[in-house]
């Protein structure tokens, strides 16, 4: 079937290099000015390599790509490979440097994307909305940048393609984003609306594309069924009656969380705003007015007919970038509802970028187009670029969080490490959340606590079950009883929001507690009386207390510190990154 051309090459000029070096400078100073206090957190302890032997990154690579974790065997595999790169270059510093390329490349892949179909007023404020999208703070998280980003490269990629009418390698890249984080695939249904005109060839075609894509989705499934992929296999049958609701739903609620926080998030920079951010926003200030001094070219007036030059009309902008908004929740029911506006969780905000950016830089287009009339786009210029700084600023406090995180956490374990010279296999270590330093964007202390120690120290090969550490409420032991009334192993189970516990009676008595999901599924598991060590928080340090707790009535001994004890276990991979260099020596404090 002869089509006449759709699109054009996209020129690349001396203007469009300098706009793209702005657009990283902007990156820079947003998400990554701080990266030199940057460290690891929550996923990236599981994900991110620094110091491994190539043995171990060959056992990752090899794992993810023949097993398929939750089915993203490319998710998978790029994180360990661009770290190791990453830590041969330069070590922790190399590797988020890696992130900030990522992030670069994706921003102006979106500002040629969008050069293509819109104005270039459109196309510098969507990849200004992209880079700094406000519903998603994870930019800075490393496992999110190799593999949720890079998942985002594979789209970008895959629709320029399409829109080059190189339609296989467009379905290879974007099947490539399904197999990295799947969240982005279903956005790819809009592409097609990128034509230049909206008529009845478009309508075949969307019908083919979805066909397409069904298909690709369909085969992925039927893979991940084959190998016995966990997340498909736990689907509570009963839950998929009301599955289309949930994902209604959620094509409505994530829309509206993600778009309001191009409001909450100026406003929340405003609340801590203070000297040193005025100061650090002034350069990606500057960068802005500079990026909107041009002229728009060709008019974003509405218009029920495309303007010239391949560029769609503004209303049908709008209408494809609604429409990509809410297919950017169709696979977010795993993580419903998709509200939340803090941390890790944010991410489930990712693929709305796509769409949120593009209507953001078309309602700011219209405003900066209706001021020219009036001769006032300087003015609408200066507003737009106060506007921005405030995003910038919003993400300055965010990489605040992200350092005193890692500060928490050098700080803590350290102290952690100097209480336990004495840990041996099977040792459980409990640290009642008390006290112990928080923060909002990022959190301190994650899921990932009780496998810091593995990668802290090579413990010995034969050991059946290494050292873990988990932080828990302070009324960790309530709940507890004792059950009498049977025999050997006889168990009562007693679920409450401070503890998963339970005491078994009988001629064997002991505790069991509910060990909480981790790299292992959550499983019932007997306490190793004499082999538990219980940490606080007290006048703001950390202590290790000593003796016997009675709980339930039954006693429970702690292990005990052996006089001048001290470590004597090689260091991990992680002990230079998150403990330093220094030596761990004894000195330590118990009660």
């Amino acid at each position: 079937m002869n089509r006449p051309p759709v699109y054009g090459a996209t020129s690349v000029n001396k203007d469009t290099v300098l706009t793209c070096a702005l657009l990283c400078l902007i990156i820079f100073v947003a998400h990554f000015l701080n990266a030199l206090h940057f460290g690891l957190y929550e996923d990236d302890y599981f994900f991110i390599s620094t110091n491994w032997s190539f043995p171990d990154f060959l056992r990752e690579a090899r794992a993810a790509l023949l097993t398929w974790p939750q089915g993203r065997p490319i998710g998978f595999f790029l994180p360990p490979v661009l770290s190791i790169v990453g830590d041969r270059l330069g070590g922790l510093t190399a590797i988020y440097g890696i992130g900030f390329l990522i992030l670069g490349l994706n921003t102006c892949l979106l500002y040629l994307f969008l050069r293509r179909v819109g104005t270039e007023t459109i196309a510098v404020m969507g990849a200004l909305a992209y880079c700094l999208f406000p519903a998603d703070t994870t930019h800075i998280l490393l496992t999110h940048a190799f593999q949720l980003q890079t998942a985002m490269t594979f789209w970008l990629v895959g629709a320029h393609l399409y829109l080059s009418d190189r339609r296989v390698l467009a379905y290879l890249a974007v099947t490539a984003s399904l197999l990295s984080y799947e969240t982005a695939f279903p956005v790819f249904l809009a592409i097609p609306l990128f034509r230049k005109a909206w008529d009845r060839a478009l309508s075949r075609e969307l019908f083919r594309h979805a066909l397409i894509l069904a298909g690709i989705m369909l085969a992925v499934v039927a893979i991940r069924l084959l190998q016995g992929e966990e997340r498909l296999g736990n689907l509570p049958a009963e839950d998929l009656p009301g599955l289309p609701i949930t994902i209604a739903k959620s094509m409505v609620m994530g829309p509206a969380i993600s778009m309001l926080q191009f409001a909450y998030a100026p406003i929340r920079a405003q609340l801590y705003w203070n000297w040193e951010l005025t100061a650090l926003v002034a350069a990606p200030l500057a960068a802005t007015f500079w990026l909107l001094r041009q002229p728009a070219q060709g008019s974003t007036q509405d218009s029920p007919t495309p303007v010239t030059g391949g560029r769609l009309a503004i209303w049908q902008l709008y209408l494809t970038a609604i429409l990509m908004l809410c297919l950017a929740y169709a696979l977010s029911f795993t993580h419903y509802p998709p509200v939340e506006i803090f941390g890790r969780g944010t991410s489930v905000h990712l693929a709305s970028a796509l769409g949120g950016s593009l209507l953001f830089a078309c309602v700011w287009s219209q405003i900066i187009d209706f001021a020219n009339r009036f001769r006032l786009r300087s003015i609408a210029m200066v507003i737009c670029s106060l506007y921005v700084s405030l995003l910038v600023g919003y993400r300055l406090l965010i990489q605040a969080d992200f350092a005193r995180a890692w500060d928490n956490q050098r700080s803590f374990w350290t102290s952690a490490v100097e209480l336990l010279p004495d840990i041996t296999d099977s040792t459980v270590i409990f640290v009642v959340d008390k006290d112990l330093p928080q923060t909002q964007l990022i959190l301190s202390y994650s899921w990932a606590n009780p496998i810091i120690l593995a990668q802290l120290f090579r413990f010995p090969e034969h050991w059946v079950n290494p050292p873990r550490l988990f932080i828990v409420p302070e009324l960790w032991f309530m709940g507890l009883s004792m059950v009498t009334d049977g025999g050997p192993g006889a168990a009562g189970d007693v679920a409450t929001p401070q503890a998963q516990t339970r005491a078994t009676g009988g001629a064997g008595k002991h505790f069991e507690w509910m060990v909480p999901t981790a790299t292992w599924e959550s499983h019932w598991e007997i306490f190793p009386d004499g082999n538990v060590v219980l940490l606080e928080v007290e006048n703001g340090k950390l202590v290790r207390r000593q003796g016997t707790m009675t709980i339930g009535g039954l006693d429970l001994n702690l292990k005990p510190l052996p006089a001048g004890a001290t470590l004597s276990y090689e260091r991990g991979p992680l002990f230079d990154v998150l403990i330093g260099k220094s030596a761990i020596t004894s000195g330590t404090r118990t009660q």
